[in-house]
C-alpha cells in the first residue's frame, strides 16, 4: 500500500460561549509515504464577519473550518497529475464557504453547498486544463459548541473522548463512501451513461468503480463521471460533553491505525488535555444529508 498520512487535530476540551469564540489550538502534519509525489493537501482557517481569516488573529471568530484533501490520479503514479484537485478545493473551501454561510446563516446547508459548487468549478478546470484527478474532502466546521462535518470519499473524522476510567476512546462519526458499500455499490451498477454500464470490480482486494477508483464519491474525476458522485454526507455532533479533541485524516491513517490506537497514541503525547470529569460516553449524532 502506499502509505500517505494526512492529520488535522481540533482541541475542543473547552467549549464556547455567545456568538463568536477565540479559535481553538490545532496542529496538522503532512506526510508522503512511498508514493513519489505528495497529491494530499490540508486547510485550515477561520471566518469572522462573513471573511475568510487567519486562525493566529487576536480576538473572536465565528467559527473554525479544517479540511483534508486526499488527491488521486488515474494515470501512472510516476506522473505527479493527482493534485490539482485537492489543491483547488483546499484553496477554495473558506471563501465558499464564507459565501454560502454570509446568504444563508445555516452552517450545514452551506458546507453542503460550498463542496458542491468547488465540485463544479473544478470540473470546468479540469476540461480546459485536461486534467483527470480527483480528491476526497472531508471538512470539519466548528460553530460554538456545534461541529458540522462533510464527508465526500475515505477520509474520515473521529472524536476523542474519556472513558469512566479516563483512557482515551474515538469515534468515527462520518460515514465513508467505497465500493464495498452496499448503497454505493447499487448507485453504480444502476447507472448508465452514454452505452456505458457501472460496474464495481471485486477481483482485487480493494473493489475500484470500473475497475479504477477505489471511492464511489469525489471532488473531481471527470472522466467517470456519472459514476462517481461527489454528493456530500453532512453530519452535526453536538459538543456540550466531554470531547477532548477532534481528528480529521485520510485512508493513509485510517487503513493503518484503528481509532482506540489513534486515541491511545494521542493521550500519550497530550497527557495534559481533558476536562475535570468524564461523565459522556456516547457523542450524540445526527445526519443532515
Amino acid at each position: 500500500q502506499m502509505l500517505r498520512l494526512v492529520l488535522v487535530l481540533v482541541l475542543l476540551a473547552h467549549q464556547a460561549a455567545g456568538r463568536s469564540f477565540v479559535p481553538f489550538p490545532h496542529g496538522a502534519s503532512l506526510r508522503r509515504g512511498r508514493r513519489i509525489y505528495n497529491e494530499d493537501a490540508i486547510s485550515a482557517s477561520c471566518i469572522a464577519h462573513g471573511q475568510p481569516v487567519g486562525c493566529d488573529m487576536a480576538g473572536c471568530v465565528s467559527m473554525q473550518v479544517f479540511g483534508v484533501y486526499d488527491g488521486h490520479t488515474t494515470a501512472s503514479p510516476y506522473l505527479r497529475a493527482g493534485d490539482h484537485a485537492s489543491e483547488f478545493a483546499a484553496q477554495q473551501l473558506d471563501s465558499e464557504l464564507a459565501a454560502e454561510w454570509s446568504r444563508s446563516g445555516d452552517v450545514a446547508a452551506s458546507l453542503d453547498a460550498a463542496l458542491r459548487r468547488i465540485d463544479l468549478e473544478f470540473l470546468q478546470q479540469a476540461a480546459a486544463g485536461g486534467w483527470k484527478d480527483g480528491t476526497t474532502a472531508t471538512v470539519a466546521v466548528l460553530e460554538q459548541s456545534l461541529l458540522t462535518l462533510g464527508n465526500i470519499g475515505d477520509s474520515a473524522a473521529a472524536l476523542v473522548t474519556a472513558r469512566a476510567d479516563g483512557a482515551w476512546k474515538a469515534q468515527i462519526v462520518t460515514r465513508g463512501h467505497t465500493p464495498r458499500d452496499p448503497v454505493e455499490r447499487r448507485r453504480i451498477e444502476m447507472t448508465a451513461d452514454r452505452g456505458v454500464q457501472g460496474y464495481v470490480d471485486t477481483t482485487s482486494v480493494v473493489w475500484r468503480v470500473q475497475g479504477q477508483l477505489a471511492v464511489t464519491r469525489a471532488i473531481g474525476d471527470r472522466d467517470l463521471r456519472p459514476f462517481i458522485d461527489s454528493t456530500p454526507d453532512i453530519t452535526q455532533v453536538d459538543l456540550n460533553c466531554s470531547c477532548l479533541l477532534g481528528l480529521v485524516a485520510s485512508d493513509g491513517l485510517w487503513d493503518v491505525v484503528k481509532p482506540a490506537e489513534a486515541a491511545m497514541h494521542l493521550q500519550g503525547m497530550l497527557p495534559h488535555v481533558g476536562p475535570v470529569s468524564y461523565t459522556h460516553l456516547t457523542l450524540p449524532t445526527k445526519r443532515i444529508v
